[in-house]
């Protein structure tokens, strides 16, 4: 006996559908449609401190040299290495301190005691160390029979010159970065702001930690998953948050809240499955052009995203916590990292 074919009434609306193949995007590829549509965010000039973990938008020149003077790098004695010999001796002058400089250039056969860090007096090119001599008064005793020119000096520019590249674009800024730009007397960096994004997250069985959990019901723990991981990665922040029911309606009208708020990038969690009550896709829809329907990925095949007509990216996770946490590595990160002046990985 064969089985009927069961036909949809006449007239009847369509089912949603999931289609997802073999020829949807994979994660890398999600981000690369993604990114087609996004900007990376405006600079903003900000205090050191601030800039950490962020990115320039331009390569950041050396204003100044580094060292601007040239130095001691070992307490000892500057003088003149050709005068270094056996048997050589020399008249110490004074001394000279970090921050200090001498007030008259170095006359030959003389010695200025010198401390790590201190300017080199006109005259001298070398340290002699304190151990490799010895002082008698005011009368100085070298115990090598020669020194190389400017040995345990530092020159003038020798680690940086005027112009030298000092910091990257389009990499995040570590602390040692921020050192150097201090180094060379620089207070402010022009960097990507952070972006700003609308959270939508979508489920009738959702309850906020710290309420009563109703029978059937979940706390809800991805909206702190993705704010922690921003926080963690300096990616950002939101600037607007909903919990919205299972609803078409109430799902569009979240869309529409959201876009008023102008963000950089909305991201809705939850509802992108198949299922009679499963409405995000087809509110996207309802918002813009789909960019991709379905990734080729588990978990997460459902992720789908969309652009509007004013250019504002909405992507769509699903609900699940493996999903999104996977996600989150794959997709959402990477396409905020190049939001915020990085390059696409």
């Amino acid at each position: 006996m064969n089985t009927p074919v069961l036909e949809p009434p006449v007239g009847a609306p369509p089912q949603d559908t999931c289609a997802i193949f073999d020829t949807d995007p994979s994660p890398a590829e999600a981000v690369e449609r993604l990114c087609a549509h996004i900007q990376p965010t405006p600079c903003e000039t900000v205090p050191l401190r601030a800039a950490l973990g962020r990115c320039l938008a331009e390569p950041l020149p050396a204003p100044m040299a580094f060292p601007p003077f040239t130095r001691a790098m070992m307490d000892g004695y500057a003088l003149r290495a050709a005068e270094v010999e056996p048997g050589a001796q020399w008249h110490v002058l004074d001394e000279v301190i970090a921050g200090q400089i001498a007030d008259k250039p170095l006359p030959a056969h003389t010695a200025l005691r010198i401390a790590t860090g201190a300017p080199l007096p006109i005259g001298a090119d070398t340290v002699l160390r304190q151990e490799c001599a010895q002082r008698f008064g005011q009368t100085l005793r070298g115990l090598l029979p020669r020194i190389v020119l400017g040995k345990d000096t530092e020159a003038i520019g020798s680690v940086t010159a005027v112009g030298d590249l000092l910091i990257s674009a389009h990499s995040p800024l570590l602390p040692t970065d921020l050192a150097k730009a201090a180094r060379h007397g620089i207070s402010q960096l022009s960097v990507h702001r952070p972006a700003r994004m609308a959270l939508l997250i979508i489920g009738n069985e959702l309850t906020p930690a710290g309420s009563p959990l109703p029978s059937g019901h979940l706390y809800e723990h991805n909206a702190l998953l993705i704010e922690s991981t921003l926080d963690q990665h300096r990616l950002g922040q939101i600037i607007h948050t909903a919990a919205v029911k299972d609803d078409l309606a109430a799902i569009d009208q979240a869309i529409g809240s959201a876009r008023a708020q102008c963000p950089d990038l909305l991201i809705l969690i939850g509802g992108t499955s198949v299922g009679t009550h499963d409405f995000t896709r087809r509110a996207l829809s309802r918002h813009g052009q789909p960019l991709f329907e379905g990734v080729h990925t588990r978990p997460g095949r459902t992720a789908c995203a969309s652009v509007t007509d004013n250019g504002l990216v909405l992507l769509a996770l699903p609900g699940s916590p493996k999903a999104v946490h996977a996600l989150l590595e794959s997709i959402l990160l990477p396409t905020l990292r190049f939001m915020q002046g990085q390059p696409i990985s």
